[in-house]
């Protein structure tokens, strides 16, 4: 009998150790953040504002994580020459990206750490323009960059390209927009 309480016991201990051990790095497997960019459209003229990103994430297994987050781009312009008559489109994307992102601690500064990424997930986005609101579309999202953690504080620079093409129909009226581009941008936000 005490031959196997020994085995058992030392299987408890271990889980203990493993327990604790997670419970150290707990605060770093969710994060939250905020964001601002620049979009450099495919097909758009003028300088369109946005993607503002809110973005939750979650650590799924050692450095693979999910990161979803919603999005407002606006102020895409399409000039009066082409067939979109002067249209504004802005758009919210929503996404949800699978990425690769490893933890590289930097052992010579207490409680920090670089955290490059690169991913890709599907897109949905709800398109508006200046005479039609709420028309759907799909898309994809792939996003590189690199996120500074401290303690639990993030900061981190992105470079996302975001593909939407909307199409759109309104009063019989059918129009397609390339709303794709790459979005430049920069986040703040915080783990926990």
């Amino acid at each position: 009998m005490k031959k196997i309480f020994l085995p058992f016991f030392l299987f408890v201990l271990s889980l203990q150790a493993l327990a604790e051990e997670e419970k150290k790095n707990a605060y770093d497997q969710v994060w939250f953040t905020m964001g601002y960019g620049y979009l450099i459209a495919e097909d758009a003229k003028g300088s369109p504002l946005g993607p503002a990103t809110a973005t939750v994430g979650v650590q799924l297994w050692k450095w693979l994580v999910l990161d979803m987050s919603l999005g407002y781009v606006w102020a895409l312009d399409y000039d009066d020459t082409n067939e979109h008559k002067g249209t504004d489109l802005d758009y919210f994307p929503v996404r949800a990206v699978l990425m690769y992102q490893p933890d590289i601690p930097i052992k010579s500064i207490e409680n920090f750490s670089l955290r490059p990424y690169a991913g890709i997930g599907p897109m949905f986005a709800i398109n508006g323009t200046n005479y039609s609101n709420s028309n759907f579309s799909g898309g994809f999202s792939a996003k590189a960059g690199l996120r500074i953690r401290h303690k639990h504080h993030l900061y981190g620079i992105v470079l996302e390209y975001l593909f939407n093409h909307a199409h759109i129909e309104y009063n019989g009226i059918k129009n397609n927009y390339n709303a794709s581009g790459l979005a430049i941008g920069v986040e703040i936000g915080f783990t926990f």
